[in-house]
């Protein structure tokens, strides 16, 4: 497949070596993971090599925090992890700096509301996730995400929106599946690279955004340089930068190599 590139920032192209950003967050799903859920051996070794030359790398994923740790060559990797699109913020050794929740009033009266739109419902929480009717016998946890799915045309998910406090929850469906996430109005993966900055007292100039999904745009917003993968949709493309290889082409390895230049 032949790479393709778009550019709304030309002036980035003129930039050296000495202006490579400090700052790389990268997606899971449809970025760094193949189509089998696994992050490819060129992918690590890119990033591996990224960090050897002083880059600051952070994994920024709509996952929760017990699922990430499922992954060995992850944890391997000793980088802060960003959960929930964004809900919350890990640092290096796992520990958590911010989190936002939402909670299980606003959560249930959404269920309620939606009810006639025959959507499955799961939330993600600190024990685990539940699903439909659990959902409703929940006390004392903390709820990161929601999530309706459908069988029917994933854009019929936005209809959900109609009915939910938009001032107090963040959407984005899926591209690959017919889901839509839902968070804290204050959780994205934009708004977290900034809390991060702002938690731990380090300032990127330069920030470099890869991922390939609806919650990608906030990410890409918060960057400097965005990248998208060439499997996300045309609409995920527009937003970003760039566009590399697809997530079975290592597409993460391409863009820190050639459009980022980091190694």
């Amino acid at each position: 497949m032949m790479f393709c590139c778009i550019v709304k920032r030309t002036f980035l192209m003129s930039k050296g070596v000495k202006d490579m950003p400090t700052l790389l967050s990268v997606d899971l799903d449809g970025t760094l993971f193949n189509n089998e859920a696994r992050p490819t051996q060129k992918n690590l070794e890119a990033i591996t090599l990224a960090l050897k030359n002083g880059v600051h790398v952070i994994i920024n994923s709509g996952r929760p925090i017990q699922e990430i740790k499922l992954y060995p060559e992850l944890l391997a990797l000793n980088i802060p992890v960003f959960c929930h699109n964004g809900s919350q913020i890990y640092n290096e050794k796992l520990e958590c700096l911010k989190e936002y929740t939402i909670s299980l009033e606003d959560v249930k009266e959404a269920i309620e509301k939606t009810k006639h739109l025959h959507f499955g419902a799961r939330l993600q929480t600190d024990q685990g996730e539940f699903r439909d009717d659990e959902i409703f016998t929940l006390k004392n946890v903390k709820a990161y995400k929601l999530i309706f799915t459908t069988k029917e045309n994933k854009e019929y998910l936005h209809e959900v929106e109609h009915f939910m406090d938009t001032n107090k929850f963040n959407f984005a469906v899926e591209s690959h599946k017919n889901k839509i996430e839902i968070t804290n109005k204050q959780a994205s993966k934009g708004i977290a690279i900034r809390e991060f900055q702002r938690l731990t007292g380090i300032t990127y100039d330069r920030i470099c955004t890869i991922g390939d999904g609806e919650n990608d745009i906030p990410h890409f917003q918060a960057s400097t340089t965005s990248v998208a993968m060439n499997n996300a949709t045309d609409e995920i493309k527009q937003h970003a930068d760039h566009i590399t290889m697809s997530n079975i082409e290592d597409g993460v390895a391409y863009a820190i190599k050639n459009i980022f230049k980091l190694i």
